[in-house]
């Protein structure tokens, strides 16, 4: 049937008002600025103007919940949270369109569920979900103090209006991705920085405390020292112990501490370590145990390993003063993209997740960002060192894994350690080391040390054991020895030296000597130089500082090789 007359005029009309209503829409996107908060009012504004609304406001979907990211027309105390449970928000996932009109004075809450609305006069309000690829983002809500019967072109406006907050939306979510990409990077940059501080003090620490600790085990050795003296030698030797272990869980979290790596199974760990854990924490907290049945096994030194969950447990405890709840459980995920812990996403897989969770004071934002900053504590002076969690930290880096933290203050704290997998690998039963005697023959070992007291100190407790004993102070002395015509049956060097490392020399000595066996003594050193170093053949390390017999003991097993 041909179109009457008298329509035509109106359909003109309706043209007009269209194609109008489309180049504001476009001006008004193309008008966006860089601020995507920014335009999000924008663009709610331009829905209640462009459909005649007396209010506007865009809500974003958060779980359960709407909070009220755009307003326009809203006075300040408009309620910005309300339940996600909306009649106007269509759950389906498709872009929903509807009109809800409230009728009468005494309805509790209106049908776009805030009761602000209420206060504000709101008779209907005209709903339309924000949506992309990943489901409903939000809800865009024109309000009316008046029952209003939408044009049938507001469907299509609100629509388009939707599609640019979806657009603002993406470019949230992607700025906040790089702003995470960022702190991580960040983080990590300050964490090696300090790592690099913290090894080098190691260093420096280990070298006096070789010397002390060493000096302190020969006076106690000596039958003619007065018991006063001996005493005295005893509380030195302990203080010493005592540094050491501090500088050690310097070197473990800067990543320079050496492993001793194998099979383990994680389950069986815990389980090993639960009585223990239970006298650690007190009687006031409960320690409940929750163990995927089967989980892979995983390769890292078994001792770090057990110190990672004791600290993380005296963590816990030191987090509930007045008791509490305690969970350990493990599991095994596949981890990838960009959801997986950041130190994971370069080498995703199958990792092992061991988790301790508290139900503690938990942490404000600012402890977090310094969590496993050395020396950093909240605890009383003299009730912690600060080392507790860096030395976590430092484990399970040097482990290959990462480690992520969830924590309120007020609700608790989830620490989660991920490391990786070892398919089809069982663990090997745990053994008591042997203990073995010390050397007293009369071999010849070159000592190259470039610190004096830490070369001293060695070279006595060489001498004493009946050793005859070069001395260098750096690698080319070292070399200049060796070109005299001196025989040797074992290198003993510092790794770390000016002009030539301990490892370079080893290898420039076996290029005469390809059989000869070396130890290298390391108060710290980077770990490249470690691994390569420890891989050597017919080579071990020892770390600074150590104890006469130690180092004995480490001689002779490696000359019997």
């Amino acid at each position: 049937m041909a179109e009457k007359p008298d329509d035509v005029p109106a359909a003109s009309a309706e043209l007009r008002m269209m194609l109008d209503l489309f180049d504001r829409i476009n001006a008004a996107i193309r008008g966006l600025g860089p601020e995507p908060y920014a335009n999000i009012n924008r663009l709610t504004r331009l829905c209640g103007e462009l459909l005649g609304a007396d209010a506007a406001v865009y809500y974003r979907k958060q779980k359960d919940s709407l909070f009220a990211i755009g307003r326009w027309g809203l006075p300040d105390d408009f309620n910005a949270v309300v339940s996600a449970h909306s009649p106007c928000l269509d759950n389906s996932g498709a872009a929903a369109f509807g009109i809800y009109v409230r009728e009468g004075e005494d309805l509790g809450e209106p049908a776009c569920c805030n009761i602000s609305c209420v206060k504000l006069g709101v008779k209907t309000c005209v709903g339309c979900s924000v949506i992309s690829g990943d489901g409903i983002l939000g809800q865009l809500c024109a309000l009316y103090r008046s029952a209003y019967a939408p044009h049938p072109l507001h469907e299509r406006i609100m629509g388009l209006v939707a599609g640019a907050l979806a657009v603002e939306e993406e470019r949230l979510r992607m700025e906040r991705a790089s702003q995470k990409l960022s702190e991580e990077l960040r983080q990590s940059q300050k964490m090696e920085a300090i790592g690099l501080l913290a090894g080098g003090v190691a260093h420096d620490f280990n070298n006096a405390l070789t010397s002390i600790r060493g000096n302190a085990e020969m006076l106690l050795e000596r039958k003619d020292l007065p018991e006063e003296a001996r005493d005295e030698a005893a509380e030195i030797s302990k203080s010493a112990v005592y540094a050491a272990s501090l500088t050690r869980q310097l070197l473990t979290f800067s990543r320079k501490q050496i492993m001793d790596s194998e099979i383990i199974d994680l389950n069986a760990t815990v389980t090993n370590l639960a009585q223990i854990l239970r006298r650690t924490v007190g009687e006031n907290i409960a320690i409940d145990l929750q163990l995927a049945e089967g989980a892979d096994c995983i390769r890292a030194d078994p001792g770090q390993i057990e110190q990672v969950i004791m600290n993380l447990a005296i963590n816990a405890r030191d987090a509930m003063p007045q008791g509490g709840r305690l969970l350990i459980g493990t599991g095994v995920e596949d981890l990838s993209g960009p959801e997986a812990p950041a130190a994971i996403r370069e080498k995703p897989g199958r990792y092992v997740a061991l988790s301790v969770c508290d139900t503690g004071i938990g942490m404000t934002p600012d402890v977090l960002a310094r969590l496993y900053e050395p020396f950093f504590t909240t605890k009383d002076v003299g009730k912690g060192t600060g080392l507790g969690l860096s030395t976590v930290y430092g484990i399970v880096r040097q482990s290959g894994g990462d480690i992520t933290v969830d924590s309120e203050f007020g609700k608790g704290s989830t620490f989660t350690v991920h490391l990786p997998a070892v398919a089809g690998e069982t663990a090997a039963p745990r053994q008591a080391d042997a203990l073995a005697g010390l050397l007293s023959s009369g071999e010849t070992i070159l000592l190259v040390e470039d610190e004096a007291q830490v070369r001293t100190i060695v070279a006595r407790i060489l001498r004493n054991a009946n050793f005859k004993v070069y001395e260098a102070r750096h690698g080319r002395e070292a070399l200049s020895i060796l070109e005299q015509g001196r025989t040797i049956d074992l290198l003993v060097t510092d790794i770390v030296m000016p002009e030539m490392s301990g490892y370079q020399l080893a290898q420039e000595v076996r290029k005469k000597l390809p059989a000869l066996a070396v130890l290298f003594m390391s108060g710290y050193a980077d770990e490249a130089t470690l691994k390569a170093a420890s891989s050597s053949e017919n080579a071990a390390i020892m770390m600074k500082p150590f104890t006469p017999t130690e180092m004995l003991r480490r001689i002779r097993a490696l000359m019997r090789r």
